[in-house]
């Protein structure tokens, strides 16, 4: 330190850095407000959020038969549960689809609707053709199914519209199924599914595919916490 100079107090110290922080918070603030109002004479009217009651949310999951590693809490004198897996690379998992809405308090019945349309795997059951220590030959087992668009246009079709029919509140028929743009998901201009909404419009309905807006994984509320709470 160079001569006739002193060192700073604590409470010098302090003041300093409140004045930097109080600067820093003034000019962070000052440019938030200049890109708000910037935002604002941007839009050409009002913007009013969705509240996407109408939306049902579609997408698809892997889930395991078992998990590689579990936590048991057994009393004394219980037994250990038993798994039998030649090794974890070797645990069936199954594709499932699945699609919930918005949950709602429907004022008509006095109840809440829980937005839940349902959830179904990608298998099929087909015949053994050999014999083996497990099972006979001919024995129908269920086999997992690979997810193209013929096989999620047949689940939309004879899957999710009839539940939506069965499970929808009443009081509005308007439905736009959202997923996200993957190869195996149809788009808004297969015949096939259209002929099949065409049909349900007819029946007072009016359901129409709505995909997912690219980049914006904030509105997959499937991935969001549907998933991680089952």
């Amino acid at each position: 330190m160079g001569a006739g100079r002193r060192d700073l107090t604590n409470e010098e110290r302090e003041a300093i850095l409140r004045e930097i922080c109080l600067k820093s918070c003034e000019s962070s603030l000052r440019s938030t407000i200049a890109t708000r109002q910037r935002s604002v004479e941007f839009m050409p009217e009002p913007m009013v959020m969705n509240d996407m009651l109408n939306y049902v949310h579609l997408d698809e999951k892997w889930f395991y038969l078992s998990k590689a590693t579990r936590t048991f809490y057994l009393v004394p004198g219980e037994r250990e549960p038993e798994r039998k897996c030649k090794s974890k690379r070797f645990i069936t998992k199954v594709m499932f689809l699945s699609a919930v809405a918005r949950p709602r308090y429907i004022h008509d019945t006095g109840l809440w609707w829980d937005g839940k349309i349902g959830t179904w795997p990608f298998v099929e059951s087909v015949t053994a053709q050999r014999a083996s220590v497990n099972r006979p030959a001919d024995t129908y087992e269920t086999k997992p199914i690979t997810v193209t668009k013929d096989v999620y246009r047949e689940f939309i079709v004879d899957k999710v519209l009839p539940a939506i029919a069965a499970k929808w509140p009443k009081i509005d028929r308007t439905v736009l199924l959202q997923h996200d743009n993957a190869r195996a998901h149809v788009t808004p201009n297969d015949a096939k599914l259209r002929f099949e909404l065409d049909t349900y419009n007819h029946r007072g309905w009016n359901i129409s595919l709505a995909p997912q807006p690219p980049n914006s994984p904030d509105l997959n509320i499937l991935d969001l916490g549907f998933f991680a709470a089952i």
